[in-house]
């Protein structure tokens, strides 16, 4: 099936684009604006929820440096900000990691009228269009807010640029991030979880009534027929919650033709996605679920954790923050994982 194009003519000459070239931010929706996955499945699905809280917290808890050559300058457990460049940087790190998590991006605006008066804040990656040149590649990127645009061009000297940005690749891809995130691959187990709690929390809605069907004997007039399809109606909806209304038992069945809640109770299911997002996130199910069998298995398990997926996106991250940032102005980010309590273990 060919892809979905869109045409729009400038007045002289008839274009196309593909639609999926640009995010639903960059649209203008007169009316029904798609709902965003995730944000829905993060903010309703708990295992989701907690997988990204956790991963972006334990980057955001990760004591570092701000070094000058090899000398110490600002200490997080100190922190005074001397590069003037991140005011929070806990929750400058939160934020980046969980974009990373979702769309494998991470943006943030440069403010400041010259080098020496530069500071970095968070900018969501749903409104960051990177543009690229088939020759050169990477050129800039325009950022859409409400209905404005403005294009912020790549510079030669990244003391001059206003856009950080930081892509996660893989092999699928030379310029542009991967479309392989972290939430793709939980995104199925996710929307098991969230049907099954909308199907759940409906039955309970409706007065806890399993779907059925009403047959009725003979032939109702349709006066009849109208007077009871309306009372079954609020019946199953769980509009009626008490009722009390006399009908014949002799012409009236109730059918069943669904399961209730009953059986949901003994699958398998619901377990093995909440298995499944432990599995893209690289952490261990006990973890997610907060049952480990006692305090030194929790801490063990903790411990693998940290060492095979948070010291990895730190060291990602810390790459990526020290090219565009730091090390231009003279200075150096260094995580420092290995004083921390799982570090030394």
């Amino acid at each position: 099936m060919p892809k979905d194009k869109m045409f729009y003519t400038d007045g002289a000459t008839i274009k196309n684009i593909d639609l999926p070239q640009y995010p639903n931010s960059a649209w203008e929706w007169i009316s029904n604006p798609p709902k965003d996955e995730e944000v829905e499945l993060y903010a309703r699905v708990a295992a989701v929820y907690r997988v990204a809280t956790m991963s972006a917290d334990a980057i955001a808890r990760m004591p570092f440096a701000i070094m000058k050559g090899k000398q110490e300058v600002d200490p997080s457990d100190e922190y005074e900000n001397v590069t003037g460049l991140i005011k929070n940087p806990r929750e400058l790190f939160r934020l980046w990691r969980m974009s990373l998590f979702f769309t494998n991006t991470a943006y943030g605006f440069i403010d400041g009228t010259n080098r020496k008066n530069r500071a970095i804040r968070y900018i969501a990656p749903e409104t960051m269009i990177p543009m690229v040149d088939k020759e050169i590649g990477l050129v800039g990127f325009k950022r859409k807010v409400n209905s404005e645009s403005k294009e912020y061009p790549i510079f030669e000297n990244p003391l001059d640029n206003q856009i950080f940005w930081m892509f996660r690749k893989d092999h699928t891809v030379e310029v542009l991030p991967t479309e392989s995130t972290e939430f793709k691959a939980l995104i199925n187990a996710a929307g098991i979880l969230y049907n099954s709690d909308i199907h759940i929390r409906a039955f309970f809605e409706r007065g806890g009534i399993k779907p059925s069907l009403l047959k009725v004997s003979g032939v109702p007039s349709n006066e009849d027929r109208e007077k009871i399809e309306n009372i079954w109606t609020k019946v199953i909806s769980g509009v009626y919650k008490m009722l009390g209304k006399v009908v014949n038992a002799d012409t009236m069945e109730v059918q069943t033709i669904g399961d209730g809640v009953d059986n949901l109770k003994d699958s398998n299911l619901h377990r093995e996605a909440i298995e499944d997002i432990a599995l893209a996130a690289g952490m261990p199910l006990s973890l997610l679920l907060a049952n480990s069998a006692n305090y030194a298995t929790a801490n063990v398990e903790y411990t693998t954790w940290f060492n095979h997926s948070v010291i990895p996106w730190a060291e990602f991250m810390q790459d990526g923050i020290n090219e565009l940032l730091f090390e231009p102005m003279g200075y150096r980010l260094d995580f420092r994982p290995e004083i921390t309590n799982m570090g030394t273990e």
